[in-house]
């Protein structure tokens, strides 16, 4: 696994994971918001997929992980224009696409800018097809409290309570401390929550989310593999068995027992899943049958690591510039 950083046309520089060969089929990988990365939502997963001979691309989104914070807002339509810009200058062909949470909505907004680029588009725990969230208006009022950022910040600094904060998104399996540590350094040492704030305060409204799809989703004829957490407590199973009968060529799969950060609570079920719906119609592909062995044991699939790439996948001496809560009204440096 190596990695790689760019400037993009727009000016917007981005660091990304990338294993498997440079031939072999393009699957990009988006993580969500909040401390998270690429690393941390999709290390195993970009490891898996190459040795299956697929050419596995995870970016750090603009603000997140080794990805510095964009000149632009952190809005949804800034996200999906990047993880566009990004993929034209990648020059990839035909490509799938996975994301999960935020990073499903990134997802969803590239097929509907770039159709005739995408194969095939797995979504985990996704948003973008929810007009309101559950806890809505705590949600809203929350990014907008002074000094909120530092408060997580203090909290995540002990490795106590990081690990009982990650039993929100993890409900089946057992937290490793890399894990928690991987978590614990991305609020501590990247600009990922100040970017994910400013996300929230343009995209949670009174009344309901900007960036809702669903009356679009019938656009989207590529075949949608949907994978969702029975008990995922920040969107609900019930977004994805609706979104399913909106999409024209859909398969969804619940999961008993698992939280929001599905291929992290359950990543065997997750990945066996993925390799199954991926490989279809691609030759010289095997799906999970015939990786049954790296489901059986090897290392890269157990739960809590992150293959050859230290939990946090971000250097104890950062040379990023400190990180600055954003405030209403004010530009992302």
């Amino acid at each position: 696994m190596i990695r790689t950083e760019t400037t993009l046309p727009s000016g917007t520089r981005v660091s990304w994971l990338e294993a498997g060969p440079a031939d072999g089929h393009p699957v990009v990988l988006l993580h969500g918001g909040g401390a998270d990365n690429a690393a941390l939502s999709w290390g195993p997963t970009i490891q898996l997929l190459a040795d299956q001979g697929y050419r596995a691309i995870a970016p750090d989104h603009p603000g997140y992980g080794r990805s510095p914070r964009s000149r632009s807002f952190a809005t949804m339509a800034n996200q999906i224009a990047y993880v566009t810009e990004f993929i034209d200058h990648l020059d990839l062909p035909e490509h799938d696409l996975v994301g999960v949470s935020m990073g499903g909505g990134m997802a969803i907004g590239h097929v509907l800018r770039r159709p005739d680029r995408v194969r095939r588009l797995a979504l985990v725990a996704s948003y973008g097809y929810q007009s309101t969230l559950a806890a809505q208006p705590l949600m809203m009022l929350g990014s907008w409290i002074p000094g909120l950022i530092e408060s997580i910040q203090w909290v995540s600094a002990n490795p106590f309570l990081t690990s009982f904060g990650l039993t929100a998104v993890l409900t089946k399996s057992v937290i490793s401390d890399e894990l928690a540590a991987g978590v614990r350094n991305a609020a501590l040492e990247t600009p990922a929550l100040a970017t994910f704030n400013e996300f929230q305060r343009h995209e949670l409204g009174l009344l309901g989310n900007r960036t809702d799809f669903s009356d679009r989703l019938g656009e989207i004829t590529q075949p949608v593999l949907l994978i969702h957490g029975e008990h995922d407590m920040i969107f609900p199973s019930t977004d994805a068995v609706k979104a399913a009968g909106l999409f024209p060529n859909a398969q969804l799969e619940l999961l008993p027992g698992v939280g929001h950060w599905a291929q992290r609570d359950d990543p065997e079920t997750v990945h066996a899943l993925l390799l199954d719906f991926l490989a279809e119609g691609l030759a010289g592909i095997s799906g999970a049958d015939g990786a049954a062995d790296l489901h059986a044991g090897a290392d890269r699939v157990v739960p809590g690591t992150v293959v050859d790439l230290p939990a946090s996948d971000v250097d104890s001496a950062s040379t990023r510039p400190a990180l600055q809560v954003v405030q209403p009204g004010e530009p992302a440096a």
